[in-house]
């Protein structure tokens, strides 16, 4: 009897931990940065677009990261825009990473969306460094060296 409640009460014990550890931090519009971010899908323009409107979506932003988020997204869309016609702004891509990189450095914004704008500014200075061939040197989030 007394064998049988202590391996039930482990039972118990680790179906809890499981159930703890399966929690992931979600932004107020429910999405959560865990796999749904798409890191090594696209190009890391419209992937830094999408991870700025999550963070900035998630909460309590002061003035001034409002100002730098909008400003970033300004300069990106028209990094893209550009892009499209056969033109590689560096000028605006190199103001977006400014942008961003005040952000980062701020450190008013949740350590997780810190990190994720992190690895877009790493994307996008990859693409700043090696232009359009780096739109693929990425394959399920792992460098791929080429």
């Amino acid at each position: 009897m007394q064998k049988q409640f202590l391996r039930s009460l482990v039972l118990g014990g680790v179906l809890l931990s499981s159930f703890a550890s399966a929690q992931v931090y979600r932004d107020r519009n429910g999405s959560d940065y865990r796999g749904d971010n798409n890191y090594g899908r696209g190009d890391a323009v419209s992937r830094t677009l999408n991870d700025l409107h999550r963070v900035q979506s998630s909460g309590w932003i002061d003035r001034r990261d409002r100002d730098n988020f909008q400003d970033a997204t300004k300069e990106l869309l028209k990094f893209q825009d550009r892009r499209r016609d056969g033109r590689f702004d560096r000028g605006s891509l190199d103001d977006a990473i400014g942008e961003i990189q005040r952000i980062v450095n701020g450190g008013r914004v949740h350590p997780r969306a810190r990190d994720i704008l992190a690895r877009d500014l790493y994307s996008l200075r990859d693409l700043r460094s090696y232009g359009d061939q780096s739109y693929n040197r990425y394959d399920r989030g792992r460098y791929d060296r080429r």
